[in-house]
């Protein structure tokens, strides 16, 4: 049977939905994410199959039948990314003509027509743009690590900092020196308290 697949992979999770010619959904399977860019082609590859495979199974559908498949992918991040996602579903035996693979972010430039942008923050920022032109832009998304921007985690990064900076007489920020002192003792005394 001919179908339609969509997969949307992040960093924590993986999602795919498959559709038949006449747009009705054959079905919905999640399983566990990750980022080629930061978990590497054999774990990304492992992940992948693992989501895949058994769906088509249980549906009884084999890659070569499908039509086109869109994957929305967390790390494909240049052009070597895209070719190894690629390489992924080619290798399950979807035909390479029908692989569209692309980041999970940029994706949502697709859903209307005209000039848009999309901005993500979760484990890591991302921004993509398209002009009138249809020319893509980017900014972020080098991982949660180098692009957190917006994340509490990233808040709490540089609120730490400058408390820091202000310890060593670098800047000033007694107020908020004293307010992360007083959280942090408060904290180790609950702590203290309850263990």
């Amino acid at each position: 049977m001919n179908y339609y697949a969509g997969m949307d992979i992040g960093g924590t999770n993986g999602r795919l939905k498959l559709k038949d010619g006449d747009g009705n959904i054959l079905g919905e399977f999640t399983g566990p994410g990750c980022s080629i860019n930061t978990d590497g082609y054999d774990k990304s590859r492992s992940r992948c199959r693992e989501l895949v495979l058994p769906a088509l199974k249980e549906l009884e559908l084999n890659p070569s039948d499908c039509m086109g498949i869109c994957v929305a992918a967390s790390g494909i991040d240049s052009p070597g990314y895209e070719k190894m996602c690629r390489d992924i579903f080619e290798e399950m035996g979807f035909k390479s003509d029908c692989i569209r693979a692309v980041n999970d972010c940029e994706v949502f430039l697709y859903l209307k027509e005209g000039p848009s942008m999309v901005v993500v923050s979760g484990t890591g920022s991302i921004c993509y743009g398209i002009d009138a032109k249809g020319t893509i832009y980017r900014t972020g998304g080098w991982n949660h690590i180098l692009s957190d921007e917006g994340s509490a985690f990233y808040l709490g990064m540089q609120t730490m900092r400058l408390a820091a900076e202000d310890l060593d007489e670098r800047t000033k920020c007694p107020y908020l020196t004293r307010m992360l002192w007083k959280r942090a003792a408060w904290i180790r005394w609950k702590r203290l308290i309850c263990s």
